[in-house]
């Protein structure tokens, strides 16, 4: 899943995912004598689904090619619920997103944030300093309406504005749309109704870059590798590129940039990953993925570069409380 400075887009990805969590979807699950599975969703009203993710990201910045490379590694685990409030006739739902507690830390001073960043909301929300930027995310429902492919059509922000500042843009990412559209759970949004092995499809989101630097287009190809019939399970391979999708960006002030020629250069950027589709339930199983972006931005010192490396895992719980224990 766990942001604008240094982190960047992947804490959205996990988790937020960030993340980066099943859709509560309810297809019907049926598969046909030819080996195809029916990936259509079916909300299913008043029905909570729980997962946990958890990213490990890796940065490294270097502004000075004749100096030595800063490193931050950054770790985040994350508790969500996603709970159908409505279900509309055309078959289309009103979805109530919950972020039930965050743990984030990192080895490294992250610029723009005073002190090292350690916090988890389990057991620092009374005695941390940080407690009251997390206290306004944390239990805090965000709606979300999808269509009946599992799309986004309307999404309610939490929290306020956007912040200039980093660790206030961090927690702005963290439930916004483009973190809920990066979810693992949003998989099968662009799969026909039925699919059998080999079945590909396509779908493109965008992701936010470090320092307000601007956004880029990820493009994520999935296929169907196989089916287990005995789980009701379905594997799927995902492969994807990623390329620049707006070069009029701020620098890392937060203002415009004098010269927006090299605002943001995507150098390469890539993903990778297999997904456990529960075809029988209708929602994401679990998910393990990695994404690497190598980019040059403008900084106050000048040009650097910046190389972002993330692993996350997501998986289905039943109930946060035994989140040790994965549920069929």
């Amino acid at each position: 899943m766990m942001t604008r400075i240094v982190l960047g887009s992947p804490v959205k990805c996990h988790i937020a995912s960030m993340v980066a969590a099943g859709l509560m979807i309810h297809s019907l699950g049926r598969t046909s004598s030819a080996q195809q599975v029916d990936l259509s969703p079916r909300f299913e009203l008043g029905a909570t689904y729980h997962y946990v993710s958890s990213s490990r990201i890796e940065n490294e910045i270097q502004i000075d090619s004749a100096q030595a490379p800063e490193k931050i590694r950054v770790r985040t685990k994350a508790g969500m619920a996603f709970k159908v409030m409505r279900v509309e006739p055309d078959g289309s739902a009103t979805i109530a997103w919950t972020l039930k507690y965050l743990s984030i830390s990192a080895d490294g001073m992250i610029p723009g944030v005073d002190g090292m960043l350690d916090y988890d909301s389990r057991t620092d929300a009374g005695t941390s300093l940080l407690a009251p930027l997390f206290a306004g995310f944390i239990d805090n429902p965000v709606s979300v309406r999808v269509d009946a492919k599992g799309n986004v059509v309307d999404f309610q922000h939490v929290g306020s504005g956007g912040s200039i500042n980093p660790l206030g843009s961090l927690l702005q990412g963290l439930m916004s749309k483009q973190a809920f559209e990066q979810l693992p759970l949003m998989a099968t949004s662009g799969a026909p109704n039925f699919a059998k092995r080999g079945t590909t499809w396509q779908r493109t989101t965008s992701v936010e870059m470090p320092w307000g630097s601007g956004a880029i287009a990820m493009t994520q190809i999935f296929k169907v590798k196989r089916f287990d019939p005995r789980r009701g399970t379905t594997v799927l391979q995902m492969r994807g590129t990623l390329t620049k999708a707006n070069s009029n960006t701020p620098a890392a002030t937060g203002k415009p940039p004098k010269s927006t020629r090299n605002a943001l250069k995507l150098n390469a950027g890539s993903t990778q990953g297999t997904y456990i589709w529960n075809h029988k339930a209708g929602r994401l199983q679990s998910a393990e993925s990695q994404l690497t972006i190598k980019t040059k931005i403008n900084t106050l010192l000048g040009p650097a570069n910046l190389t972002q490396k993330m692993s996350s895992s997501v998986r289905y719980v039943e109930g946060l409380s035994g989140e040790s224990r994965e549920a069929g």
